[in-house]
């Protein structure tokens, strides 16, 4: 357990603690007296798991700390004297399971409680966004403050006492690096719009945040957090928080972090937070999408050999494979493979095809190794099918030394197989470029000015 002191004032005085019961990583301060506490040491806790202050005298307590807290699952603050409480800070606990709030209330003057859902009008529990529960265990809401909670809410939102809670599942979506994907997290204020996106560069990861502010008012010290990032292949470059002073009307800012891979293969999550000050000094807090990082071929270099010592490095190899049906025409993928392995930064080591009674086969072998380990990695694609028809089978091969790179590799270039490209260099066409093609509307690509036409693509 970390060595983490605990400043608070109580029956003691005033008092520096540990605190800790190593055994279930519990910050435990039951029946202590205290009447304020300092969480502020908690704030980069990267193995706190409980927070019990239940029992005491604390009339008001600051949260913010905590929602840096990645692996905080249950805080019980019940027993307490508290009148008011904003818990928008625990909606960034990803965690965080249960919240024990009991002989409180939570005022509704302001937008914090939009996040709050009500389910029916006992108000014993509440459903939050990620589907975390505040519970209740006594009946201290009265009707007058439950009407007026589902007064500024969705009324949509309020479920029948009879049906099940509410429950929201996050959406992991697919994301190209020429795009940046709207957060999908429930807003907090709806004017302020957060956007990430990320793309390796150089061989090292560029990861964004980008705040648009289309209020009518300043928002003040806008401050982007890295929460979580795999931390078993990337090393972050520099602070994993970002600050910015301000952000005027119809401003925006996209702070940056950059990450330096320590492996061939990255693949993880990574999570990340915003916080602001609105114009009416209230802290505003949102969580921003996840980004999901997966890559091994913008990691490799391209590795020339000749196809007898290709036969002889591979033959001890890893290998695993995968099959699938494509409905494309097999000449045109043998194309798009030829493309496309350069690309992934795989020299192209030898191609075969052939066509035998109407039916065509074609083989295509690459090698590259990685920039980091120099792992060596090889694949092999075999395409069959009709030589007139759309209908085509592939086999993508991956072989290596090391095995975790295989299943990304062939993932990548899977993928890649099955998009649609320029059939002269191989880069990838916008959806308004297939869209005219497939309404046989000819175009020019974006990066060569080769003119593309659907008889390209399909027989």
């Amino acid at each position: 357990m970390e060595n983490i002191i605990i400043n608070y004032t109580g029956k003691f005085g005033s008092v520096m603690t540990q605190g800790f019961r190593l055994d279930t990583k519990e910050l435990y301060m039951r029946s202590m007296g205290i009447t304020s506490i300092d969480l502020t040491p908690i704030a980069e806790s990267v193995t706190i798991k409980r927070i019990n202050l239940s029992h005491n005298k604390l009339e008001e307590i600051d949260l913010t700390p905590l929602s840096l807290c990645y692996t905080l699952n249950f805080i019980s603050l019940s027993h307490n004297e508290i009148k008011q409480i904003d818990i928008s800070p625990l909606f960034f606990c990803p965690n965080l399971g249960n919240v024990e709030l009991d002989q409180g209330i939570i005022p509704i003057a302001d937008a914090r409680l939009k996040p709050l859902l009500p389910r029916r009008a006992g108000l014993k529990y509440l459903e939050i966004r990620m589907a975390r529960r505040i519970q209740w265990k006594e009946e201290i809401l009265s009707p007058e403050l439950v009407s007026k909670l589902e007064s500024i809410l969705n009324p949509q939102l309020i479920k029948d006492e009879s049906k099940s809670p509410i429950t929201e599942t996050p959406i992991e979506s697919s994301f190209t690096k020429d795009e940046l994907q709207p957060s999908l997290t429930t807003d907090l204020s709806l004017d302020v719009k957060i956007l990430r996106g990320g793309e390796i560069v150089g061989g090292k990861f560029e990861y964004k945040v980008k705040i648009s502010n289309e209020t009518s008012y300043v928002i003040n010290n806008v401050t982007v957090t890295v929460v979580a990032y795999p931390q078993d292949c990337m090393d972050v470059s520099g602070s994993m928080m970002k600050t910015i002073s301000r952000i005027e009307p119809a401003g925006f800012r996209s702070p940056q972090f950059t990450f330096a891979p320590t492996k061939d293969c990255v693949e993880g999550k990574l999570l990340a937070t915003v916080s602001y000050v609105d114009h009416e000094n209230n802290l505003q807090m949102k969580s921003v999408e996840p980004y999901i990082i997966r890559s091994v071929c913008d990691l490799l270099k391209p590795l020339d050999k000749t196809p007898e010592v290709f036969e002889k490095l591979i033959i001890d190899m890893d290998s695993t494979s995968e099959k699938m049906s494509l409905d494309w025409n097999p000449q045109v993928i043998f194309t798009k493979a030829r493309k496309l392995l350069p690309i992934k930064n795989f020299h192209v080591i030898d191609s075969d095809e052939r066509t035998i009674g109407g039916h065509f086969t074609g083989t295509i072998r690459g090698f590259a190794e990685g920039k980091y380990t120099g792992k060596k990695v090889a694949v092999q694609a075999l395409i069959s099918g009709p030589i007139e028809g759309n209908q085509a089978e592939v086999v993508i091969e991956g072989m290596g030394e090391d095995i975790a790179m295989l299943p990304t590799t062939i993932e990548e270039i899977s993928v890649g197989i099955g998009s649609w490209i320029c059939m002269n260099c191989g880069a990838a066409i916008d959806v308004d470029g297939v869209t005219k093609i497939k309404q046989k509307v000819p175009i020019s690509c974006s990066y060569c000015r080769q003119t593309l036409t659907i008889d390209l693509y399909r027989k």
